[in-house]
């Protein structure tokens, strides 16, 4: 498993380093990782963990992990879907329920 802030050292999706920057922006921390069966980026905001996959498109291929039902953390596209949406409020509300459906035992 790695865990570093510039960058993983394997390759990456090419949106990474977009989403990563909106979300610095929006004032959320990223970490990139790498390993089997682990999430793309760990993100802070508001006290609250998040971990975030990111995909180069609609039809990347998926790892075993990010195939599972219920998901075991959001998968994101775009920039605009891991912002939520424009607004810092959005952003907070998507932490939010990911922490919530982390705490229930997800």
């Amino acid at each position: 498993m790695g865990f570093r802030r510039g960058g993983a050292g394997r390759r990456r999706d090419a949106i990474e380093p977009a989403v990563i920057e909106a979300l610095n922006k929006h004032g959320v921390r990223t970490w990139q990782i790498n390993g089997r069966a682990l999430p793309d980026l760990l993100c802070y905001h508001a006290g609250r963990w998040m971990p975030l996959g990111v995909k180069s498109g609609e039809k990347s291929r998926l790892t075993p992990s990010e195939r599972l039902e219920p998901p075991l953390w959001p998968l994101v596209h775009s920039v605009q879907e891991a912002l939520g949406c424009s607004d810092g409020d959005a952003l907070l509300r998507r932490f939010a329920r990911v922490w919530l459906w982390l705490r229930d035992g997800h």
